[in-house]
């Protein structure tokens, strides 16, 4: 019977995304019990996390600064403040689109000060 790669089992990168997934949602739990004191070796055993992994991460988070330390406790959504609301995102999002249909392409940068604009016209 010829052997089978894991690659190629039916559900197998689903599995492989799922168990990704769920180290890192369990990854920043884990590292905040180091911080709060626990032991490495029980926090990779309540969270199944790799020990090299959660050692690694502890040991660049105490070499942070206080204010990068606040920071890398919020996530990237909380970090940054919306300037837009979902309505006008859209909106600029389909101008964009239009002018790209017309031949007209904005540079990134260039879409980057047309949202600018966009936003201080909007007293944003």
């Amino acid at each position: 019977m010829p052997r089978v790669p894991k690659s190629h089992m039916e559900g197998h990168r689903k599995d492989v995304l799922e168990q990704r997934a769920e180290l890192e949602e369990s990854t920043p739990h884990a590292l905040n019990k180091v911080c709060e004191g626990h032991n490495v070796w029980k926090a990779t055993a309540m969270f199944g996390i790799p020990r090299a992994k959660l050692q690694q991460l502890y040991n660049d988070y105490k070499n942070l600064s206080d204010d990068q330390k606040l920071l890398a406790c919020l996530s990237r959504k909380q970090s940054f403040v919306a300037v837009f609301s979902p309505n006008e995102e859209a909106t600029l999002a389909i101008y964009l689109i239009k002018a790209s249909n017309m031949c007209y392409t904005l540079t990134e940068p260039e879409a980057r000060k047309l949202a600018y604009h966009y936003a201080l016209t909007n007293s944003k």
